[in-house]
């Protein structure tokens, strides 16, 4: 075979391939058919959720009678305790699916062993668009049979009651 041949070969091969390329995908060559219809509304909106909360007084309810505690950071926990913060709380929202649930969130925090600190409401919170009043209320609890470290320091300075949105579950 002579070189030129060769050379013929190689070009054609080259161009072969190129055209291959481009019929491929590269380009676009082959064409699918589309379609296409508007979805036949002006559009939606989204809903929001505000919550005002007050300041919480704190009760020793480890007793039959809770009894205020006017300075928490002087209260010494022992196992069996609770304390419980209580707050007036106006939430309102519109949304369709919009319940809420109270949560605290340590950002960070560890507590210590034996502790627990929840929050809830003084009833269930379903918004309807309406501004609804209700307590909200934050419990730590000193576990009754605890092997927590005594003398061990309960940091609550970046501890937050937040009203957070869920999804309502379906029966």
């Amino acid at each position: 075979m002579t070189n030129t041949t060769r050379k013929g070969m190689i070009k054609g091969s080259v161009a072969a391939a190129a055209g291959a390329a481009v019929l491929l995908g590269g380009a676009g060559t082959f064409a699918l058919w589309n379609v296409g219809q508007a979805i036949g509304t002006d559009g939606t909106e989204t809903g929001h959720l505000t919550a005002k909360i007050g300041e919480f007084a704190w009760y020793d309810a480890s007793g039959d009678v809770p009894k205020e505690i006017v300075t928490p950071e002087e209260f010494l926990m022992v196992p069996g305790d609770l304390l419980e913060g209580r707050a007036s709380l106006t939430v309102s929202g519109e949304g369709d699916n919009l319940r809420v649930d109270p949560q605290v969130l340590l950002n960070g925090k560890s507590l210590p062993a034996g502790i627990t600190v929840k929050a809830q409401f003084s009833e269930d919170l379903v918004l309807n668009g309406s501004d609804q009043n209700l307590q909200a209320l934050v419990t730590i609890e000193f576990a009754d049979k605890s092997e927590a470290t005594m003398d061990a320091p309960i940091d609550l300075t970046d501890v937050e009651f937040v009203v957070q949105q869920v999804r309502p579950t379906t029966p």
